[in-house]
């Protein structure tokens, strides 16, 4: 929900809506996560990261699958490879030279990009687990029923509040307890 709030706000502040790009996105988001075993909410955690430093979607969904495949790669979390490559992508190579990934000296933005994209090719893929890849459905399909559950239990939780409050200012709750104290 937090993820998905964010990537949504994200969007807005760059020009752009979820209506105009959910779709793109969740498309990306549920084949990388079965590729890679990076669950849903880190996905679309990297992608704000991503388009917050881009601007450009469409770029950022490219970049997201890169970032997975450095993770794999190198043995880190997403959130890391993902803020190295949107630091790349605005022309600061010095987050990925502490992955350790030397780019060639003199390379220009696009160059150091599609260098990263060809040293990792298919680490996502290579490097994700059965147990990976079950973890982040698991997660997938909690953040389903827990959608579809939420207005339910949000409509329960606040009739639970009233009541409460309303047993509190009778003063019903006190007799209660002092009762069952005795």
């Amino acid at each position: 929900a937090a993820a998905e709030r964010q990537i949504d706000q994200q969007l807005k502040v760059s020009g752009k809506s979820w209506d105009q790009y959910g779709k793109q996105i969740e498309a990306a988001d549920l084949k990388l996560s079965h590729v890679s075993g990076f669950t849903n909410v880190e996905i679309l955690q990297s992608l704000t990261t991503l388009v917050r430093a881009t601007g450009n979607v469409r770029e950022s969904l490219h970049l997201d699958a890169i970032a997975a495949d450095v993770a794999r790669g190198r043995h880190i979390g997403l959130a890391a490879a993902s803020n190295a490559l949107a630091k790349a992508a605005n022309g600061s190579f010095a987050a990925l030279r502490r992955l350790n990934i030397i780019v060639p000296q003199g390379s220009t933005v696009m160059e150091a990009l599609a260098f990263v994209q060809q040293k990792y090719a298919g680490q996502a893929a290579a490097g994700t687990t059965a147990a990976d890849r079950f973890r982040a459905s698991l997660v997938r399909t909690e953040d389903i029923v827990g959608s579809a559950l939420l207005p339910t239990f949000d409509r329960l939780v606040t009739r639970l509040g009233d009541w409460l409050a309303k047993a509190n200012e009778t003063g019903r709750v006190q007799r209660d307890v002092n009762e069952a104290v005795k």
